[in-house]
């Protein structure tokens, strides 16, 4: 289960060019509902992901 402040090593699956693909960044998480997590990165737009979804791959704690 993600933790809200917590910062993890997000992996989810992407479509890029018409193959899918890992995309793997560093991502704050600002709040959880559920199996939803809002995550918060200074580099990227803030995003919602479902850790239920089939394109979410895993999230790893970094210390």
């Amino acid at each position: 289960m993600l933790e809200a402040g917590k910062i993890y090593k997000v992996t989810t699956l992407v479509n890029c060019e018409g193959a899918w693909d890992e995309e793997i960044d560093l991502w704050t998480v600002t709040a959880v509902e559920g199996t939803c997590a809002k995550l918060s990165n200074e580099n990227r737009e803030n995003r919602v992901v479902d850790t239920a979804s089939w394109n979410f791959v895993k999230a790893e704690a970094v210390e």
